[in-house]
């Protein structure tokens, strides 16, 4: 209750210092423009957002604000594993028909489908990259999403079945962090990982599962969020449509679990790495900012810049030091500084100047001149640059909302107010900023240290607490800022091949060609050079050039290329070149097998005979419009869906030369093409008639 009382307080005063006349210090941070957010009367809420980029394609997240912390002593491990459940199964897609639904889409899992478990949420997530939603492939979509919240199987084999890849998944993860254990403290957190621990995955019952999901995924802990190719009001009608049915239940308050640390200095050493020095950090966790209001927000690019003035005053002192302040977990920042050296009384001398440089600034502050170049040059960098955000961004940013009420500033005119409150910052209140900071320390302070300098060099929590007070009573030289000169730009002459006129470009070109559907323009000149050109918005003012000639696999045909594009690897990699060449030709190629008018190689151990399927990979088959070409091989086909895949395209067709439309107990025989997207005949659509192609690439027969 103090820290929150504490910063509350700070925040109005920065408030009331800040501020100029007529502002409104509660103003919210607005939604990007066009979003439309909403609840459902049974309490559900959901973003919408339409966005071009990319171009084809359409994000989806439930987020979930529940995760390990909600659950009870039975229960651990249970959030993470009824992530997985609800994979396995659920009312309308029953076992693996999930996950198949939307890989039949061209999706991958784990790519395009999958979920997340934390501490306090769970978050599924499908990137759909389709050009085209149909009215039935979108409602069926936001019926599986719906699924996850109201239909969940636990059919009792597959509830075992998960707990076996839960068991195995746990004996390959690792958090990543050396330190990981003592940054998160010694509360909930650490007695509610995530994952739970193997003996949690082995003990936890299918009721106890039952229990926790009736108990928390409900619609008022939901919020879906769709950003994309999309249109803002069917999107809305859509999801009231499929969502309002769900029962709103009594839901359970979920409970606020700060982090918590023990009073004093908590040491912990890793010892004899294979680094070549050794490492000393302190971290003091403090309360974070929620930048939700434009005082909230000018109060967290504060915070910035006041670790970016500490780093720049470390830097001219010829102090070398790392530091950060980031949100960790829960409400909380870990603020952190860390020295290397080879060994203790180096780190100790080191640290002992970076504290005392730490002191001399919240004792004097920063001097005028030192301070405005400062604020400058963060001022400068503040911008709402949403220009070629991806719809992932915008759902990572819109989970942060979700979760803890955190605002990316979308619009300019928000982002000049929240810049002129920075502007006017002064000394004085960054000053109090980084006393708050280091009174938090004087509470609890982490030390992470990585000791590669042997057994004898290790500190004690008593030595480091001595480090620490000594170190914030040391006397450093009275330091002068030194302003940057301002180099005078070098006048360029620019070469006449730029600077002169040019005759008309169009008396140049032989033909233009454009591919609407990914913004891309092609170009073939007269001396016969090939301009493909797309216009990008990731960066202002670049522009990215690359030039290809012919040669090595560009000169090999479209037969030839899956099979010699990296024959040179595989010789030098896998010893080929030492087989004689008869012997190797007579083992790849021992069986061919006509299909579809094509000798395609079969793989060792294929079956022989006339009455075999072959089973030829998407990648592995080619298409033309019907009519385009007059080889004779392929057969005809009709096509269906067209999905887009970024740099790649799949085609969904059904085959329809005469002795392949009854293929299988009166089924149609279908076949799906993936190819790159520069290899899409242009002006394909549904519904036409392409001839289909096996590439002469080894398969299997059966």
């Amino acid at each position: 209750m103090y820290k929150i009382t504490k910063q509350l307080f700070l925040l109005v005063l920065l408030a009331a210092f800040c501020l100029p006349a007529g502002a409104n210090k509660d103003s919210k941070i607005n939604l990007p423009r066009g979003t439309v957010e909403g609840y459902l009367d049974n309490g559900l809420h959901y973003i919408i957002m339409p966005n071009a980029l990319p171009r084809h394609g359409i994000e989806m997240r439930l987020v979930m604000k529940v995760g390990s912390l909600q659950e009870n002593d039975q229960q651990k491990g249970g959030a993470h594993f009824l992530e997985h459940m609800s994979f396995s199964g659920t009312k309308h897609f029953p076992q693996d028909a999930w996950v198949d639904y939307f890989e039949r889409l061209g999706m991958k899992y784990g790519r395009d489908i999958n979920a997340f478990t934390g501490f306090d949420r769970t978050i599924y997530w499908l990137s759909l990259p389709v050009a085209d939603f149909g009215t039935q492939v979108m409602d069926s979509t936001l019926l599986a999403v719906r699924d996850i919240l109201d239909g969940v199987s636990f059919e009792p084999q597959l509830v075992e079945q998960e707990r076996g890849v839960i068991k195995e998944e746990l004996r390959g993860y690792s958090t990543g962090d050396d330190f990981y254990n003592l940054k998160i403290g010694d509360g909930r957190y650490i007695q509610r990982m995530p994952l739970g621990t193997e003996q949690d995955i082995e003990t936890i019952s299918r009721n106890q599962l039952l229990n926790y999901y009736h108990q928390w995924y409900l619609p008022q802990n939901a919020c879906l969020v769709v950003v994309g190719n999309v249109d803002a009001q069917d999107m809305q009608k859509r999801i009231q449509d499929t969502f309002s049915s769900i029962a709103k239940g009594q839901p359970t308050p979920l409970g606020k679990y700060p982090l918590t640390y023990k009073k004093g200095i908590t040491l912990h050493e890793l010892k004899d790495t294979v680094g070549t020095s050794s490492k000393l950090e302190f971290i003091i966790p403090h309360e974070g900012v929620v930048g939700n209001t434009i005082a909230s927000t000018a109060l967290k690019e504060q915070y910035r810049l006041l670790i970016a003035a500490i780093s720049k005053r470390l830097a001219a002192r010829g102090i070398r030091c790392d530091i950060s302040d980031a949100w960790y977990l829960a409400t909380q920042n870990h603020f952190s500084f860390s020295v290397e050296g080879k060994g203790k009384q180096e780190l100790k001398e080191k640290m002992t100047q970076v504290l005392g440089a730490f002191a001399d600034i919240t004792k004097k502050g920063f001097g005028k001149e030192e301070l405005a170049d400062y604020v400058t040059e963060k001022v400068n960098r503040m911008k709402a640059d949403t220009v070629g955000f991806q719809s992932g961004k915008w759902c990572d940013d819109f989970v942060d909302y979700i979760i803890s009420g955190d605002r990316y500033v979308a619009w300019d005119e928000d982002m000049e107010k929240v810049k002129l409150l920075v502007s006017n910052t002064s000394s004085s209140q960054l000053q109090k900023l980084f006393k708050t900071i280091l009174n938090e320390g004087k509470q609890s302070l982490l030390v992470a240290y990585q000791n590669n300098a042997g057994k004898t060099e290790s500190f004690t929590e008593s030595e480091l607490q001595q480090l620490w007070q000594q170190g914030l009573k040391t006397r450093m030289p009275a330091y002068t800022y030194q302003r940057k000169e301002v180099e005078e730009k070098q006048h360029v002459d620019i070469p006449a091949c730029l600077s002169a006129t040019h005759p008309d470009a169009n008396a140049s070109i032989v033909s233009k060609r454009k591919y609407e559907d990914i913004g891309v323009s092609e170009y073939q000149l007269a001396n016969g050079l090939r301009l493909v050109m797309r216009p990008t918005t990731d960066k202002d003012s670049t522009i990215y050039i690359a030039m290809h000639g012919r040669g090595g696999v560009g000169d090999l045909s479209k037969q030839e290329y899956p099979l010699l594009k990296d024959a040179v690897s595989y010789v030098d990699m896998g010893g080929l070149a030492h087989i004689d060449t008869d012997l190797l030709t007579d083992r790849m190629w021992v069986q061919v097998q006509d299909f579809f008018g094509q000798r395609v190689p079969l793989l060792a151990g294929s079956a022989k005979g006339d009455s075999v399927a072959v089973l030829v990979r998407p990648e592995n088959l080619t298409l033309a419009l019907a009519g385009s070409s007059d080889s004779h091989v392929g057969e005809r086909a009709r096509v269906e869906v067209i999905h887009f895949l970024g740099s790649l395209v799949r085609v969904d067709t059904v085959i329809t030369s005469g002795e392949y439309q009854r293929w299988n107990k009166g089924e149609q025989l279908k076949a799906t093409v993936q190819l790159p997207a520069s290899e899409l005949p242009a002006g394909l659509a549904v519904g036409d008639d392409v001839i289909v192609t096996p590439r002469p690439v080894a398969a299997l027969a059966c």
